[in-house]
């Protein structure tokens, strides 16, 4: 079958950001080789190679004629539609944008719904939302008063039934670190990230990583040795061990910075804000000056308190940020 190319230009100050977000996008699904400049992508049905200049994205997809190309055409039009925040248009000889070229910035018609359980993680969610001032809709789901387990039908939403949830484009996105990740990479148009290129980017990852991982586990046992009482002695041991050295170490980490990676907010701090506060609400704080004075400042952000007003209440705010 003769081969099939398509084209598209994407007028922006910021092609290399807008390149590494487009590789990113595929870099767990598919072959990919990027740095600032160039990117080379093995879709299914072509491949599709991607230019930054001082100020355009060129994109370049070759393939065979055929509908695995259109396929191939039309997700990478998905992709551009997310990255750039604008509707496009693509014309059967090839990525055509309807106004000949695509201009970053416009927010999408469609909008995030936030599936939001009182009392849980998913306040975190509505945080990140609100700094990137990114519209969004709350769905309000009630712990059982007397099991405080989530109500049956987030299962409709997701079959886990677990928040958070968020569902955008017709899909539903569970776990807080996926959470984060998709709306970063869909929405955050760059914001609250390092430079994927950068070693600040590989300490961004682990701590979204870290959060619901070593970190959390010792919260989530302690309560359940101590509900055996002295049965579970030497359990409580190991716990107290655990949280005592995942929190001097976050502590440690937070010496002489006003946020994880620095004097600027990430989305790594957002995930991490859930284990501060379970530390400063179940804890003694006074050993981990660095890490209680980190949730006071996060909390007094006025994107936080925006969240506990549309999230409404939520025991583990601070009751001066509340």
């Amino acid at each position: 079958m003769p081969q099939a190319e398509a084209e598209a230009r994407i007028a922006t100050p910021e092609a290399s950001r807008y390149l590494t977000e487009l590789a990113l996008a595929w870099v767990h699904t598919y072959p990919v080789r990027y740095d600032a400049i160039t990117a080379e992508i093995e879709l299914p049905g072509g491949e599709l190679v991607m230019t930054a200049d001082g100020d355009s994205l060129s994109l370049r997809l070759v393939g065979t004629q055929g509908e695995r190309f259109e396929a191939a055409k039309t997700m990478v039009a998905e992709q551009v539609d997310r990255a750039a925040g604008r509707e496009a248009g693509f014309a059967a000889s090839g990525i055509n944008c309807r106004d000949g070229e695509r201009h970053p910035g416009k927010q999408d018609a469609g909008m995030i719904t936030v599936h939001h359980l009182n009392e849980s993680r998913s306040q975190r969610i509505l945080w990140l939302l609100e700094e990137l001032e990114v519209p969004y809709d709350i769905k309000f789901y009630r712990r059982d008063p007397h099991t405080g387990m989530a109500p049956a039908e987030l299962q409709d939403i997701h079959p886990l039934g677990k928040s958070p949830i968020i569902t955008d484009e017709g899909r539903a996105i569970a776990e807080s670190g996926a959470i984060i990740d998709y709306i970063i990479r869909h929405h955050g148009n760059g914001k609250l990230r390092p430079d994927p290129t950068s070693r600040a980017y590989d300490d961004y990852v682990y701590w979204l990583h870290y959060a619901e991982g070593s970190a959390s586990l010792p919260f989530v046992i302690d309560p359940i040795a101590k509900s055996f009482g002295r049965m579970a002695t030497p359990l409580q041991r190991r716990v107290n061990h655990e949280l005592g050295l995942n929190l001097d170490f976050i502590n440690h980490c937070l010496e002489g910075k006003e946020y994880l990676l620095g004097s600027e907010l990430t989305a790594a701090d957002v995930q991490m804000s859930f284990v501060g506060e379970l530390a400063v609400t179940f804890m003694d704080a006074s050993p981990y000056a660095h890490l209680d004075a980190w949730v006071s400042r996060f909390q007094a952000r006025p994107a936080y308190q925006a969240a506990l007003e549309r999230g409404g209440a939520y025991r583990y705010a601070r009751r001066a940020a509340a």
